[in-house]
């Protein structure tokens, strides 16, 4: 029998070369701003458990975002866009 607490993988190589060449591609471009979301998602010892307590974070491998959980970080999201002049 498994539990959530065995659904924790690693931020994989190729997500982390993506963020950042995106950073970097990103970086003094005007009215731009990159949002590194690893820590929404990951600790910051790289360990990225499948639930944030009772609520499942992404769905497959490539790491969709479920439902559920996009909505709770609705309000990060809103906060973000509000210091960069929504």
């Amino acid at each position: 029998m498994s539990a959530p607490t065995d659904c924790v993988s690693g931020i994989p190589d190729d997500w982390r070369r993506f963020n950042g060449a995106m950073a970097a591609g990103l970086r003094g471009a005007p009215r731009t701003t990159y949002v590194d979301t690893s820590s929404w998602f990951c600790s910051a010892a790289g360990r990225c458990p499948s639930f944030a307590g009772r609520t499942l974070t992404r769905r497959d491998a490539p790491g969709h975002v479920v439902q559920a959980y996009a909505e709770r970080l609705a309000a990060v999201f809103a906060q973000i866009l509000d210091g960069h002049g929504r």
